[in-house]
C-alpha cells in the first residue's frame, strides 16, 4: 500500500506532464510498481540467503584429516586417496543452490504469479 502512495508521489508530477487517460496514468503506476516490487524483493532476498562463505579452508582441513587416518589404517597413496574421495564425493554430494539475482529473481516470479488472490476467480452464468 506505502509503495504505491509512494509511487503516486514521485510520478504524479511526470504523468502530469502527459495528458493521458486516468485508467492508463493508473495501469502504468501499477505495473512499475509492480516491477518496481518484484526487483526490490528479488535483492532483499539475495541480501537474505546468499552467504558467499567460502569453505575450501574448511573442506581442505577435513580431507588433510581423512587423508591422514585413512593413511594410517589402509595405507593409501594420495592417488588412491584422491581417487577414492572424489569418487565419494560424487556419490554422497547434492548440488548447492547458489542465490543469484537471477535464480532470486526467478524464485519471487513464480512465487507472486502462483500465489493466486481470493478475489480474483472465473465467474460463469
Amino acid at each position: 500500500m506505502w509503495g504505491i502512495v509512494f509511487i503516486k508521489f514521485i510520478c504524479s508530477s511526470w504523468f502530469e506532464d502527459f495528458n493521458m487517460d486516468p485508467l492508463i496514468k493508473a495501469t502504468l503506476l501499477r505495473t512499475f510498481g509492480f516491477i518496481l516490487w518484484v526487483f526490490l524483493s528479488t535483492w532483499v532476498f539475495v541480501l537474505i540467503e546468499d552467504t558467499e562463505k567460502d569453505d575450501r579452508e574448511e573442506k581442505y582441513e577435513l580431507l588433510s584429516s581423512l587423508y591422514h587416518s585413512m593413511a594410517l589404517k589402509y595405507n593409501m597413496t594420495v592417488e588412491e586417496f584422491n581417487n577414492f574421495s572424489s569418487v565419494a564425493f560424487e556419490a554422497l554430494s547434492e548440488p548447492k543452490l547458489s542465490w543469484s539475482f537471477v535464480n532470486a529473481f526467478d524464485f519471487v516470479l513464480q512465487a507472486v504469479t502462483t500465489i493466486g488472490k481470493a478475489h480474483i476467480v472465473i465467474v460463469t452464468k
